[in-house]
């Protein structure tokens, strides 16, 4: 049995009962339905015909008879009458039938239109047939799940359905419309409350009502595949739960691995129906660059072809996604979006930043032994770092609602800041981050100074301004990050006692590193002697993951400062126990 659904893009057509398709159109229609010369020989048992457009979405479609479709010289003529008007809007048809398309592959990124005419079998032509409709849910139960849901009263919703076990035994198992707000609660409740991740009792009730949640979502996205709102959900919150599992250590009740791999098969699934989503693009491209980029980028295994195309096909993908919802934002910037395109800025400029590597200890290393570093200026890393620091320009921009100078009002921003998706110390820090970067190659370059003397006085100004953010609100990490960086800005410049007053009183050992290293500039013997003393701390810190550069950087000061026997010392009981970079540093020295 064969369907049709035709496309009318004026009511003249419709009203004269019969509509020409042109030898291009029906070139499309050929393409898309490969068997379409013996569709046109079959009998249609039914027919929709609606007109597409923004003028005509508000208005019904109509059923139609066809009583005949012949073809001439390559055109397609079909003959129909009106037999009723539907109660259903040209624009619900239209969005049905597009996610049909997408779901069968008929569309695509470079091919988005399905064709004029569709040929459809009974299950799919009723599947658009019924539209967006929602099924029938009782007024008064409406009118109370959604007061409990403006209320965010989650634990009332739940509670109203216990047991939740067995609600699949139950009338609510088939509205849709119901399922979902009790869904939607099971997440809400599903989330880590700060302070409770030793309390098993708290990490035994959340899971159950995560599991909850993705069971009914699923069961969502069964009864209508045709909305995205499901497969959206279901993509949130497994989002949610890669998110919990890397930050919160008492949460290891989960695969990361295969969360991300859910995560990104339910934003697939939910951006075939809505390409345009602001919130699942920026969720899909954020999720992509932390969670799968970095995570390669750093896991310690060996740069392989299979690694470097996973890499190269996540960094594509990534940049799409945060693309579309930055495009999709600024075509029409709806309030409650902002936080999305400002998230998707800071993670774009995060992800151009992050392609241009940066040897910061290979450039001292070379310098302090009087070796020439050679580096030529690659234009590809400098076009990345524009583009970042542009990008991060439009982020702090993005949830400012006046102009505001940070360097003359930087109290006025931190009070407006309070409710910022991204915080002002985070946007603050990337421009001087950016503009280190972009210092610290042009100088390896031997640039036109002007130009990377530019880049210095931003880069020294923007991580100023952060660390007084960080200082006013308290913010520990973020003033030692921030601290660091500001100390290689002061290096690269020969500021480096300042450097050392940034850093010497600092825990973590990569930034005693750093304190390090501005010791060993200003050459005296009492610097080393420091020197020596920062090393030793920075080897004993926890959690030091750069401790092979701490043990490097010990043994180039011991031969900087003539004390041979703890030189080869140091060297014999490294042994082969250090990684190739470091290896070749060493190398230098001898």
């Amino acid at each position: 049995m064969l369907y049709l659904i035709i496309k009318f893009f004026s009511p003249l057509p419709l009203s004269n009962g019969s509509v020409w398709i042109p030898e291009k159109k029906l070139m499309e229609i050929q393409r898309t339905f490969p068997q379409y010369s013996d569709y046109i020989r079959e009998p249609i048992e039914g027919c929709i015909g609606f007109l597409k457009g923004k003028d005509y979405r508000a208005q019904n479609c109509c059923e139609l008879e066809i009583l005949k479709i012949s073809t001439n010289e390559g055109s397609m003529t079909i003959d129909f009458k009106i037999k009723q008007e539907l109660n259903l809007k040209n624009g619900e048809i239209d969005k049905s039938l597009y996610a049909l398309a997408r779901r069968a592959d008929w569309v695509d990124d470079e091919n988005p239109f399905y064709p004029d005419v569709c040929f459809l079998d009974k299950n799919s032509f009723d599947t658009v047939r019924k539209g967006r409709q929602r099924p029938y849910r009782a007024a008064s139960r409406n009118a109370e799940l959604d007061r409990l849901q403006q209320a965010r009263d989650w634990k009332a919703i739940t509670d109203k359905f216990e047991p939740l076990d067995s609600i699949e035994q139950r009338e609510v198992w088939y509205n849709t419309d119901t399922l979902y707000t009790i869904g939607l609660a099971c997440s809400k409740r599903g989330e880590l409350q700060n302070g409770r991740g030793h309390d098993q009792e708290h990490l035994n009730e959340i899971r159950r009502y995560r599991e909850l949640s993705i069971k009914i979502f699923r069961r969502c996205y069964e009864l209508d595949p045709l909305s995205f709102h499901y497969p959206s959900a279901l993509a949130y919150r497994h989002y949610l739960n890669v998110i919990e599992l890397d930050q919160h250590r008492d949460r290891r009740d989960g695969n990361i691995k295969e969360e991300i791999s859910d995560a990104l098969y339910w934003f697939d699934e939910a951006l075939k129906l809505y390409p345009g989503s602001i919130k699942d693009n920026y969720r899909k491209g954020r999720l992509l660059h932390k969670y799968v980029i970095q995570r390669l980028q750093f896991d310690g295994k060996p740069w392989d072809t299979e690694k470097r195309k996973t890499i190269k096909e996540a960094r594509k993908t990534a940049e799409s996604c945060l693309r579309t919802a930055i495009e999709r934002y600024k075509e029409s910037p709806k309030p409650y979006y902002r936080r999305n395109y400002a998230g998707s800025l800071y993670t774009l400029g995060q992800l151009y930043y992050d392609q241009v590597a940066v040897q910061w200890v290979e450039l001292a290393w070379h310098r302090l032994i009087g070796i020439d570093y050679d580096y030529e200026l690659n234009n590809q890393s400098l076009n990345l770092l524009t583009a970042a620091l542009g990008t991060f320009h439009e982020c702090f921009e993005a949830e400012l609602d006046d102009d505001v100078e940070p360097h003359t009002e930087l109290r006025q921003l931190i009070r407006i800041s309070k409710k910022w998706h991204i915080s002002l110390s985070d946007k603050l820090y990337r421009l001087g981050l950016t503009n280190l970067k972009l210092y610290f190659l042009k100088v390896l370059s031997q640039d036109n100074q002007s130009a990377f003397q530019a880049n210095g006085e931003s880069a020294e100004k923007y991580l100023k301004l952060a660390i007084q953010v960080a200082q006013q609100t308290g913010g520990r990490r973020a003033y030692w990050y921030t601290a660091d960086k500001l100390a290689w800005c002061c290096i690269l410049s020969g500021k480096y006692q300042e450097a050392v007053q940034l850093t010497h009183s600092a825990s973590d050992g990569y930034i005693l590193n750093t304190c390090a290293i501005a010791l060993l500039f200003i050459g005296t013997q009492d610097a080393n002697q420091q020197a020596i003393q920062v090393l030793q701390r920075a080897i004993k810190a926890r959690n030091h993951n750069t401790l092979h550069i701490s043990q490097g950087l010990l043994a180039l000061t011991y031969k900087l400062s003539g004390m041979d026997t703890e030189y080869r010392s140091l060297i014999a009981e490294l042994g082969g126990n250090i990684p190739r970079t470091t290896k070749r540093l060493l190398s230098l020295l001898r």
